[in-house]
């Protein structure tokens, strides 16, 4: 049994690492497709959110590269532009809370 429980684990893992070099591969293309959309200044800002938040940068990235294809891109996206971009795509909504004293 012990070695049921050792194979599976071993399975398990195989596929983990499958999976996070296939993310790690996708973040380098999608990386490469971005240079060429962004100026210097929201490249960098991109590889910053990568690092820091990576659903946001994968978030962020299909939606320019989205837009490029669709035309809705003319030309290389501005640091201000990314910005925005950014701040609606990480917009979370946070529940109120309130606090009422007796």
């Amino acid at each position: 049994m012990s070695q049921e429980n050792g194979d599976a684990r071993e399975e398990e893992l195989r596929k983990r690492i499958a999976q996070m070099q296939k993310k790690q591969q996708y973040g380098a293309q999608l990386g490469s497709i971005l240079r060429k959309l962004l100026e210097q200044g929201s490249y960098e800002r991109m590889m910053n959110v990568k690092i820091s938040n990576e659903e946001l940068f994968f978030k962020a990235g299909g939606a320019i590269i989205q837009a490029a294809q669709s035309g809705r891109i003319k030309e290389k996206v501005t640091e201000e532009q990314l910005k925005i971009m950014l701040g609606t795509l990480s917009h979370r909504h946070e529940p109120k809370i309130e606090i009422r004293k007796k």
